[in-house]
């Protein structure tokens, strides 16, 4: 199940950058 698994691994990937862009994209509208 080579999909499944790179599926998931993507997702963890996609939950990283946007818990990671969260406080950037905060800290642009506070700037604004």
């Amino acid at each position: 199940m080579p999909t499944i698994k790179s599926f998931t691994k993507g997702l963890h990937v996609y939950k990283t950058i946007v818990n990671y862009d969260k406080p950037i994209l905060a800290k642009q509208l506070c700037e604004k």
